[in-house]
């Protein structure tokens, strides 16, 4: 299931659970727990919101982080 989160900050508009504006890089606050988790920008599987990198590929999760 995927859903569109209008950004506070800029406006975009990103679809899927993100925990990040994809355009401004913005945190957003989902409004219930079950909902964290993170999408991964190269594999798109579904991670948990508290991993640091991907449990497919390993690609970093968060903006900003490198290997």
């Amino acid at each position: 299931m995927s859903y569109t989160l209008k950004c506070p900050n800029c406006g975009a508009r990103n679809i899927n659970k993100t925990a990040w504006c994809e355009k401004c890089l913005t945190p957003f606050n989902p409004p219930k727990a079950e909902d964290k988790s993170l999408d991964c920008p190269n594999c798109h599987h579904i991670n948990d919101y508290l991993l640091d990198h991907c449990e497919v590929c390993h690609e970093p999760l968060k903006p900003g982080q490198s290997e």
